[in-house]
């Protein structure tokens, strides 16, 4: 039996004269047992080429137990190869498991079987099968804290690009730890700086989906500051960038919304953690939020939510274009108190 780490999966396949029939993939990141199953069947099919494979992915509960053990015992006709995935295998009752397990005991030609279990570790009667039929077991747990900047610059390269250390941290800032969101940003960010092989901190800002949050939180501290001038220059920013006025409001009342939310529950004597228990919001936010909502007073908040009301309305009945109803919006934040 062979133990290896998901980053190295493609390299070992392509290295093997003969390609065990059995793998198996687990981990607590449904992200990295998916793509080390996909990265699996590309290379399977690089290395059969003449022939077609048929890669079917079969979950206990959604394909009935009889369907998925009949697949892996029956042998492909007509020249057809097969790559069969058993999904969270670890939800199969005992002899449900014990059963599928003797069948890997079994291959057929032309077959190749993976299973998926999704704990952060494999229980050791599935892993003693593993080294009995001569099997491979894929570590797919996700990397600790530290490792990220490294993973992400990995996985860039790997779309032939470099990531510098400033865009990658400032990935994981805004987007957190959830691996497939981190991968879908960057593929934004591999077609967004098209030939330029280079992905800098200022491509994460303008082409990820974190620059409506960056430009919430830009334009609220503009607002905290008194400085009307960057406000108007974010707001512009965004609205010449496509961004349709309704949907900029949006994004500034769900912002004034989470700072309501944020305020209250921290003069409730609430911590930084319970704030990520409440919102579900990536740790940069929950950081941001909580320190905007110490700068601003509840009469601050009750003024905007009451501004961004009227520019709703005035969105919606009036033929004025929107950044001068934005402008109006901000400028009306900065009047001078009436006697």
């Amino acid at each position: 039996m062979q133990r290896i780490y998901h980053n190295r999966l493609s390299a070992y396949v392509k290295s093997l004269n003969i390609l065990p029939r059995v793998f198996m993939f687990f981990g607590n990141t449904p992200y990295l047992i998916d793509e080390s199953w996909n990265t699996f069947t590309k290379t399977l099919q690089n290395r059969v080429s003449k022939r077609r494979i048929i890669s079917k992915r079969l979950s206990p509960g959604t394909t009935a137990f009889e369907d998925i053990i009949g697949l892996i015992r029956t042998i492909p006709m007509g020249g057809i190869a097969r790559a069969i995935l058993v999904d969270h295998a670890e939800n199969l009752p005992q002899k449900q498991l014990d059963q599928l397990l003797d069948a890997l005991k079994a291959p057929v030609p032309s077959s190749w079987v993976g299973i998926g279990w999704h704990e952060f570790k494999l229980p050791a009667k599935v892993e003693k099968v593993a080294e009995e039929v001569g099997g491979v077991v894929v570590v797919c747990n996700a990397p600790r804290t530290n490792q990220l900047p490294n993973w992400l610059q990995s996985l860039a390269k790997q779309h032939g690009k470099r990531l510098n250390k400033d865009a990658a941290s400032l990935l994981l800032e805004y987007i957190g730890n959830d691996l497939a969101l981190l991968a879908s940003e960057l593929e934004k960010l591999v077609l967004y700086t098209a030939d330029r092989k280079v992905i800098e901190a200022n491509d994460v800002i303008q082409a990820s989906s974190i620059q409506k949050v960056y430009s919430a939180f830009q334009i609220t501290d503009a607002l905290a500051e008194g400085n009307p001038e960057k406000a108007l220059t974010c707001v512009e920013s965004l609205l010449r960038s496509g961004e349709s006025p309704l949907a900029l409001l949006g994004i500034l009342a769900r912002h004034v919304r989470l700072l309501w939310q944020t305020r209250s529950i921290l003069q409730e004597g609430k911590s930084i953690e319970d704030l990520k228990g409440y919102l579900k919001l990536p740790e940069f936010v929950i950081n941001k939020l909580a320190q905007q909502a110490q700068n601003l007073t509840d009469e601050t908040l009750k003024e905007l939510h009451l501004l961004l009301f009227r520019t709703d309305v005035a969105l919606k009945s009036t033929t004025l274009p929107p950044h001068f109803i934005f402008s109006h919006l901000i400028l009306h934040f900065f009047r001078p108190p009436s006697h």
